[in-house]
C-alpha cells in the first residue's frame, strides 16, 4: 500500500471537521487578548469561507454535518454544512457541562459546585439540540456515552476532587427514566485475579454496549461488564493465564511483569465485529465478546525494528477500517497503517521535515487527514 502527500496547510486550530463530500473545514480559535473576536472557517485549500465577528472564545463540537460553537459556554450556535449560522440556545444563567453528539447538558451557572451535593442536588438540563428533554433534579454528574444512554455518577464524597466513578445510575434518555444503580463496593468480592492488584479499584470510561452487555475499562488493567437491563456484574477480566515468559516485561506500573490485560484504557468496542480491541505501545489484543476469549500479541521486537508504534495518550479514538488501523507515532514523527490480521504494517510514512509530531488522524474516503503539533494539516491520498 502506498500513500502520497497531497498538500500541507499551516493552521492555528483546535478542531477539524470533514464532511462526507471530502471537503475539510477547520476553525481558527480566538486569542484571549483579542478585543474583537472572530470565528474563521477555512476550506481544504486554505481559503477563508466564513469570517464572523462577535464570537467569543468558546468550545467547538461537531455532530454529523454541523459545527456547534459554545459562545461564553452558554450560547449554543449551530453552523451547518451550508455555513448557515443560527443560535439554538441562549441562556446566560446556564453553563454547558457536557456534550455528546446531539445532546448537551447544562447546569446553573452560579451554584453548581456549591449546590450539587447529596442534600442539595443541582438541576441538570439535558437538551437534544435545542429541545429540553429532561430536567434531572437528583444528585450526580451526568455523562452521555451513547445515543440513548447516559451515566449519572453519584459518589457523594463532599470533596469533589476525591469523587470516583464507582457509583452510578444508568439513565435511559429516550424514556427519561433511571434504570438501575450500581455501586462497585458491593461487587469487590467478585473481582478475582491470580495476580496482585496494585491500586484501589476504580471504574474507568464506558466502552459501549454490545447486546445486553455494558462494558467498562477498569483501573488495575481490568475489563468489567454489567448486564444492561439489571446492572448485575456478569464479567470481570484481567488475567492472561496461558501466557508466560518475557512477554509482560515493560508493562506500565507492573514491575514484575504480571500476565494481565495491558492498556485497557486505550481499548475500543467494535460492535459490528463483536469485539473489544486495543492497539497501544507494543501490544495488540482482541477480546471476542461471544466466547470471552482473548487473542493477545506482544510485538515489541517488530515495532522497535520498524521504529513505529503508538506512544502516549491519544487525542482521538482509534481509527479502524476493516482489518486496518490508522495510527500516529508521536515519538518517531510517523504515521502507519497496521494490518491486525498479519500483525504487520501495510505502510509507514515519516512526516515532512518541519511539520512537527503528529497529533491525531482522521480517515475519510481515500484520504488521511493528519494534524500536527507544528500547527500543520497534512492530507494524504491512499
Amino acid at each position: 500500500m502506498k500513500i502520497s502527500l497531497i498538500f500541507i496547510l499551516l493552521i492555528k486550530f483546535v478542531y477539524i471537521k470533514i464532511n462526507n463530500k471530502g471537503d475539510i473545514f477547520y476553525i481558527e480559535p480566538l486569542s484571549i487578548e483579542e478585543k474583537l473576536s472572530k470565528f474563521l472557517i477555512y476550506d481544504k485549500n486554505g481559503n477563508i469561507i466564513l469570517n464572523e465577528k462577535g464570537f467569543n472564545k468558546g468550545i467547538n463540537h461537531v455532530c454529523g454535518e454541523k459545527f456547534y460553537y459554545f459562545k461564553d459556554r452558554y450560547e449554543l450556535i449551530e453552523i451547518s454544512d451550508t455555513l448557515k449560522i443560527s443560535t439554538l440556545i441562549e441562556a446566560s444563567d446556564l453553563l454547558i457541562s457536557y456534550w455528546f453528539n446531539s445532546y448537551f447538558i447544562y447546569y446553573d451557572k452560579y451554584s453548581f459546585e456549591k449546590t450539587n451535593q447529596l442534600e442539595t442536588p443541582a438541576i441538570k438540563y439535558i437538551y437534544k439540540l435545542d429541545e429540553l428533554i429532561w430536567k434531572y433534579d437528583k444528585f450526580g454528574t451526568i455523562e452521555i456515552f451513547s445515543d440513548r444512554y447516559a451515566l449519572c455518577f453519584t459518589d457523594s464524597n463532599p470533596i469533589i476532587d476525591k469523587r470516583t466513578r464507582n457509583q452510578f445510575l444508568l439513565l435511559d434518555l429516550d424514556k427519561k427514566t433511571e434504570l438501575w444503580h450500581f455501586n462497585l463496593e458491593g461487587h469487590i468480592h467478585k473481582l478475582h485475579s491470580i495476580h496482585p492488584f496494585d491500586y484501589p479499584h476504580k471504574v474507568g470510561k464506558p466502552l459501549g454496549i454490545y447486546k445486553d452487555q455494558l462494558w467498562f475499562e477498569m483501573d488495575n488493567y481490568g475489563l468489567m461488564c454489567l448486564h444492561k437491563e439489571t446492572g448485575e456484574l456478569i464479567h470481570y477480566l484481567r488475567d492472561l493465564p496461558y501466557a508466560t515468559g518475557e512477554s509482560y516485561r515493560g508493562m506500565p506500573r507492573v514491575e514484575q511483569g504480571y500476565a494481565v490485560i495491558p492498556y485497557t484504557n486505550e481499548a475500543i468496542l467494535l460492535k459490528d465485529e463483536s469485539k473489544i480491541i486495543c492497539f497501544a505501545i507494543f501490544y495488540y489484543w482482541e477480546l471476542d465478546l461471544e466466547t470471552m476469549q482473548i487473542t493477545y500479541h506482544y510485538l515489541k521486537e517488530y515495532f522497535q525494528e520498524v521504529e513505529c508504534y503508538t506512544f502516549g495518550s491519544r487525542f482521538k479514538p482509534l481509527e479502524v477500517a476493516g482489518d486496518l488501523i490508522y495510527m500516529v507515532d508521536n515519538q518517531h514523527k510517523k504515521i502507519g497503517i497496521f494490518n491486525r490480521k498479519t500483525l504487520r504494517y501495510e505502510h509507514i510514512e515519516s512526516l515532512p521535515e518541519g511539520s512537527g509530531a503528529p497529533r491525531s488522524m482522521e480517515k475519510h474516503g481515500d484520504r488521511l487527514y493528519v494534524d500536527t503539533f507544528g500547527k500543520k494539516l497534512l492530507v494524504y491520498q491512499i
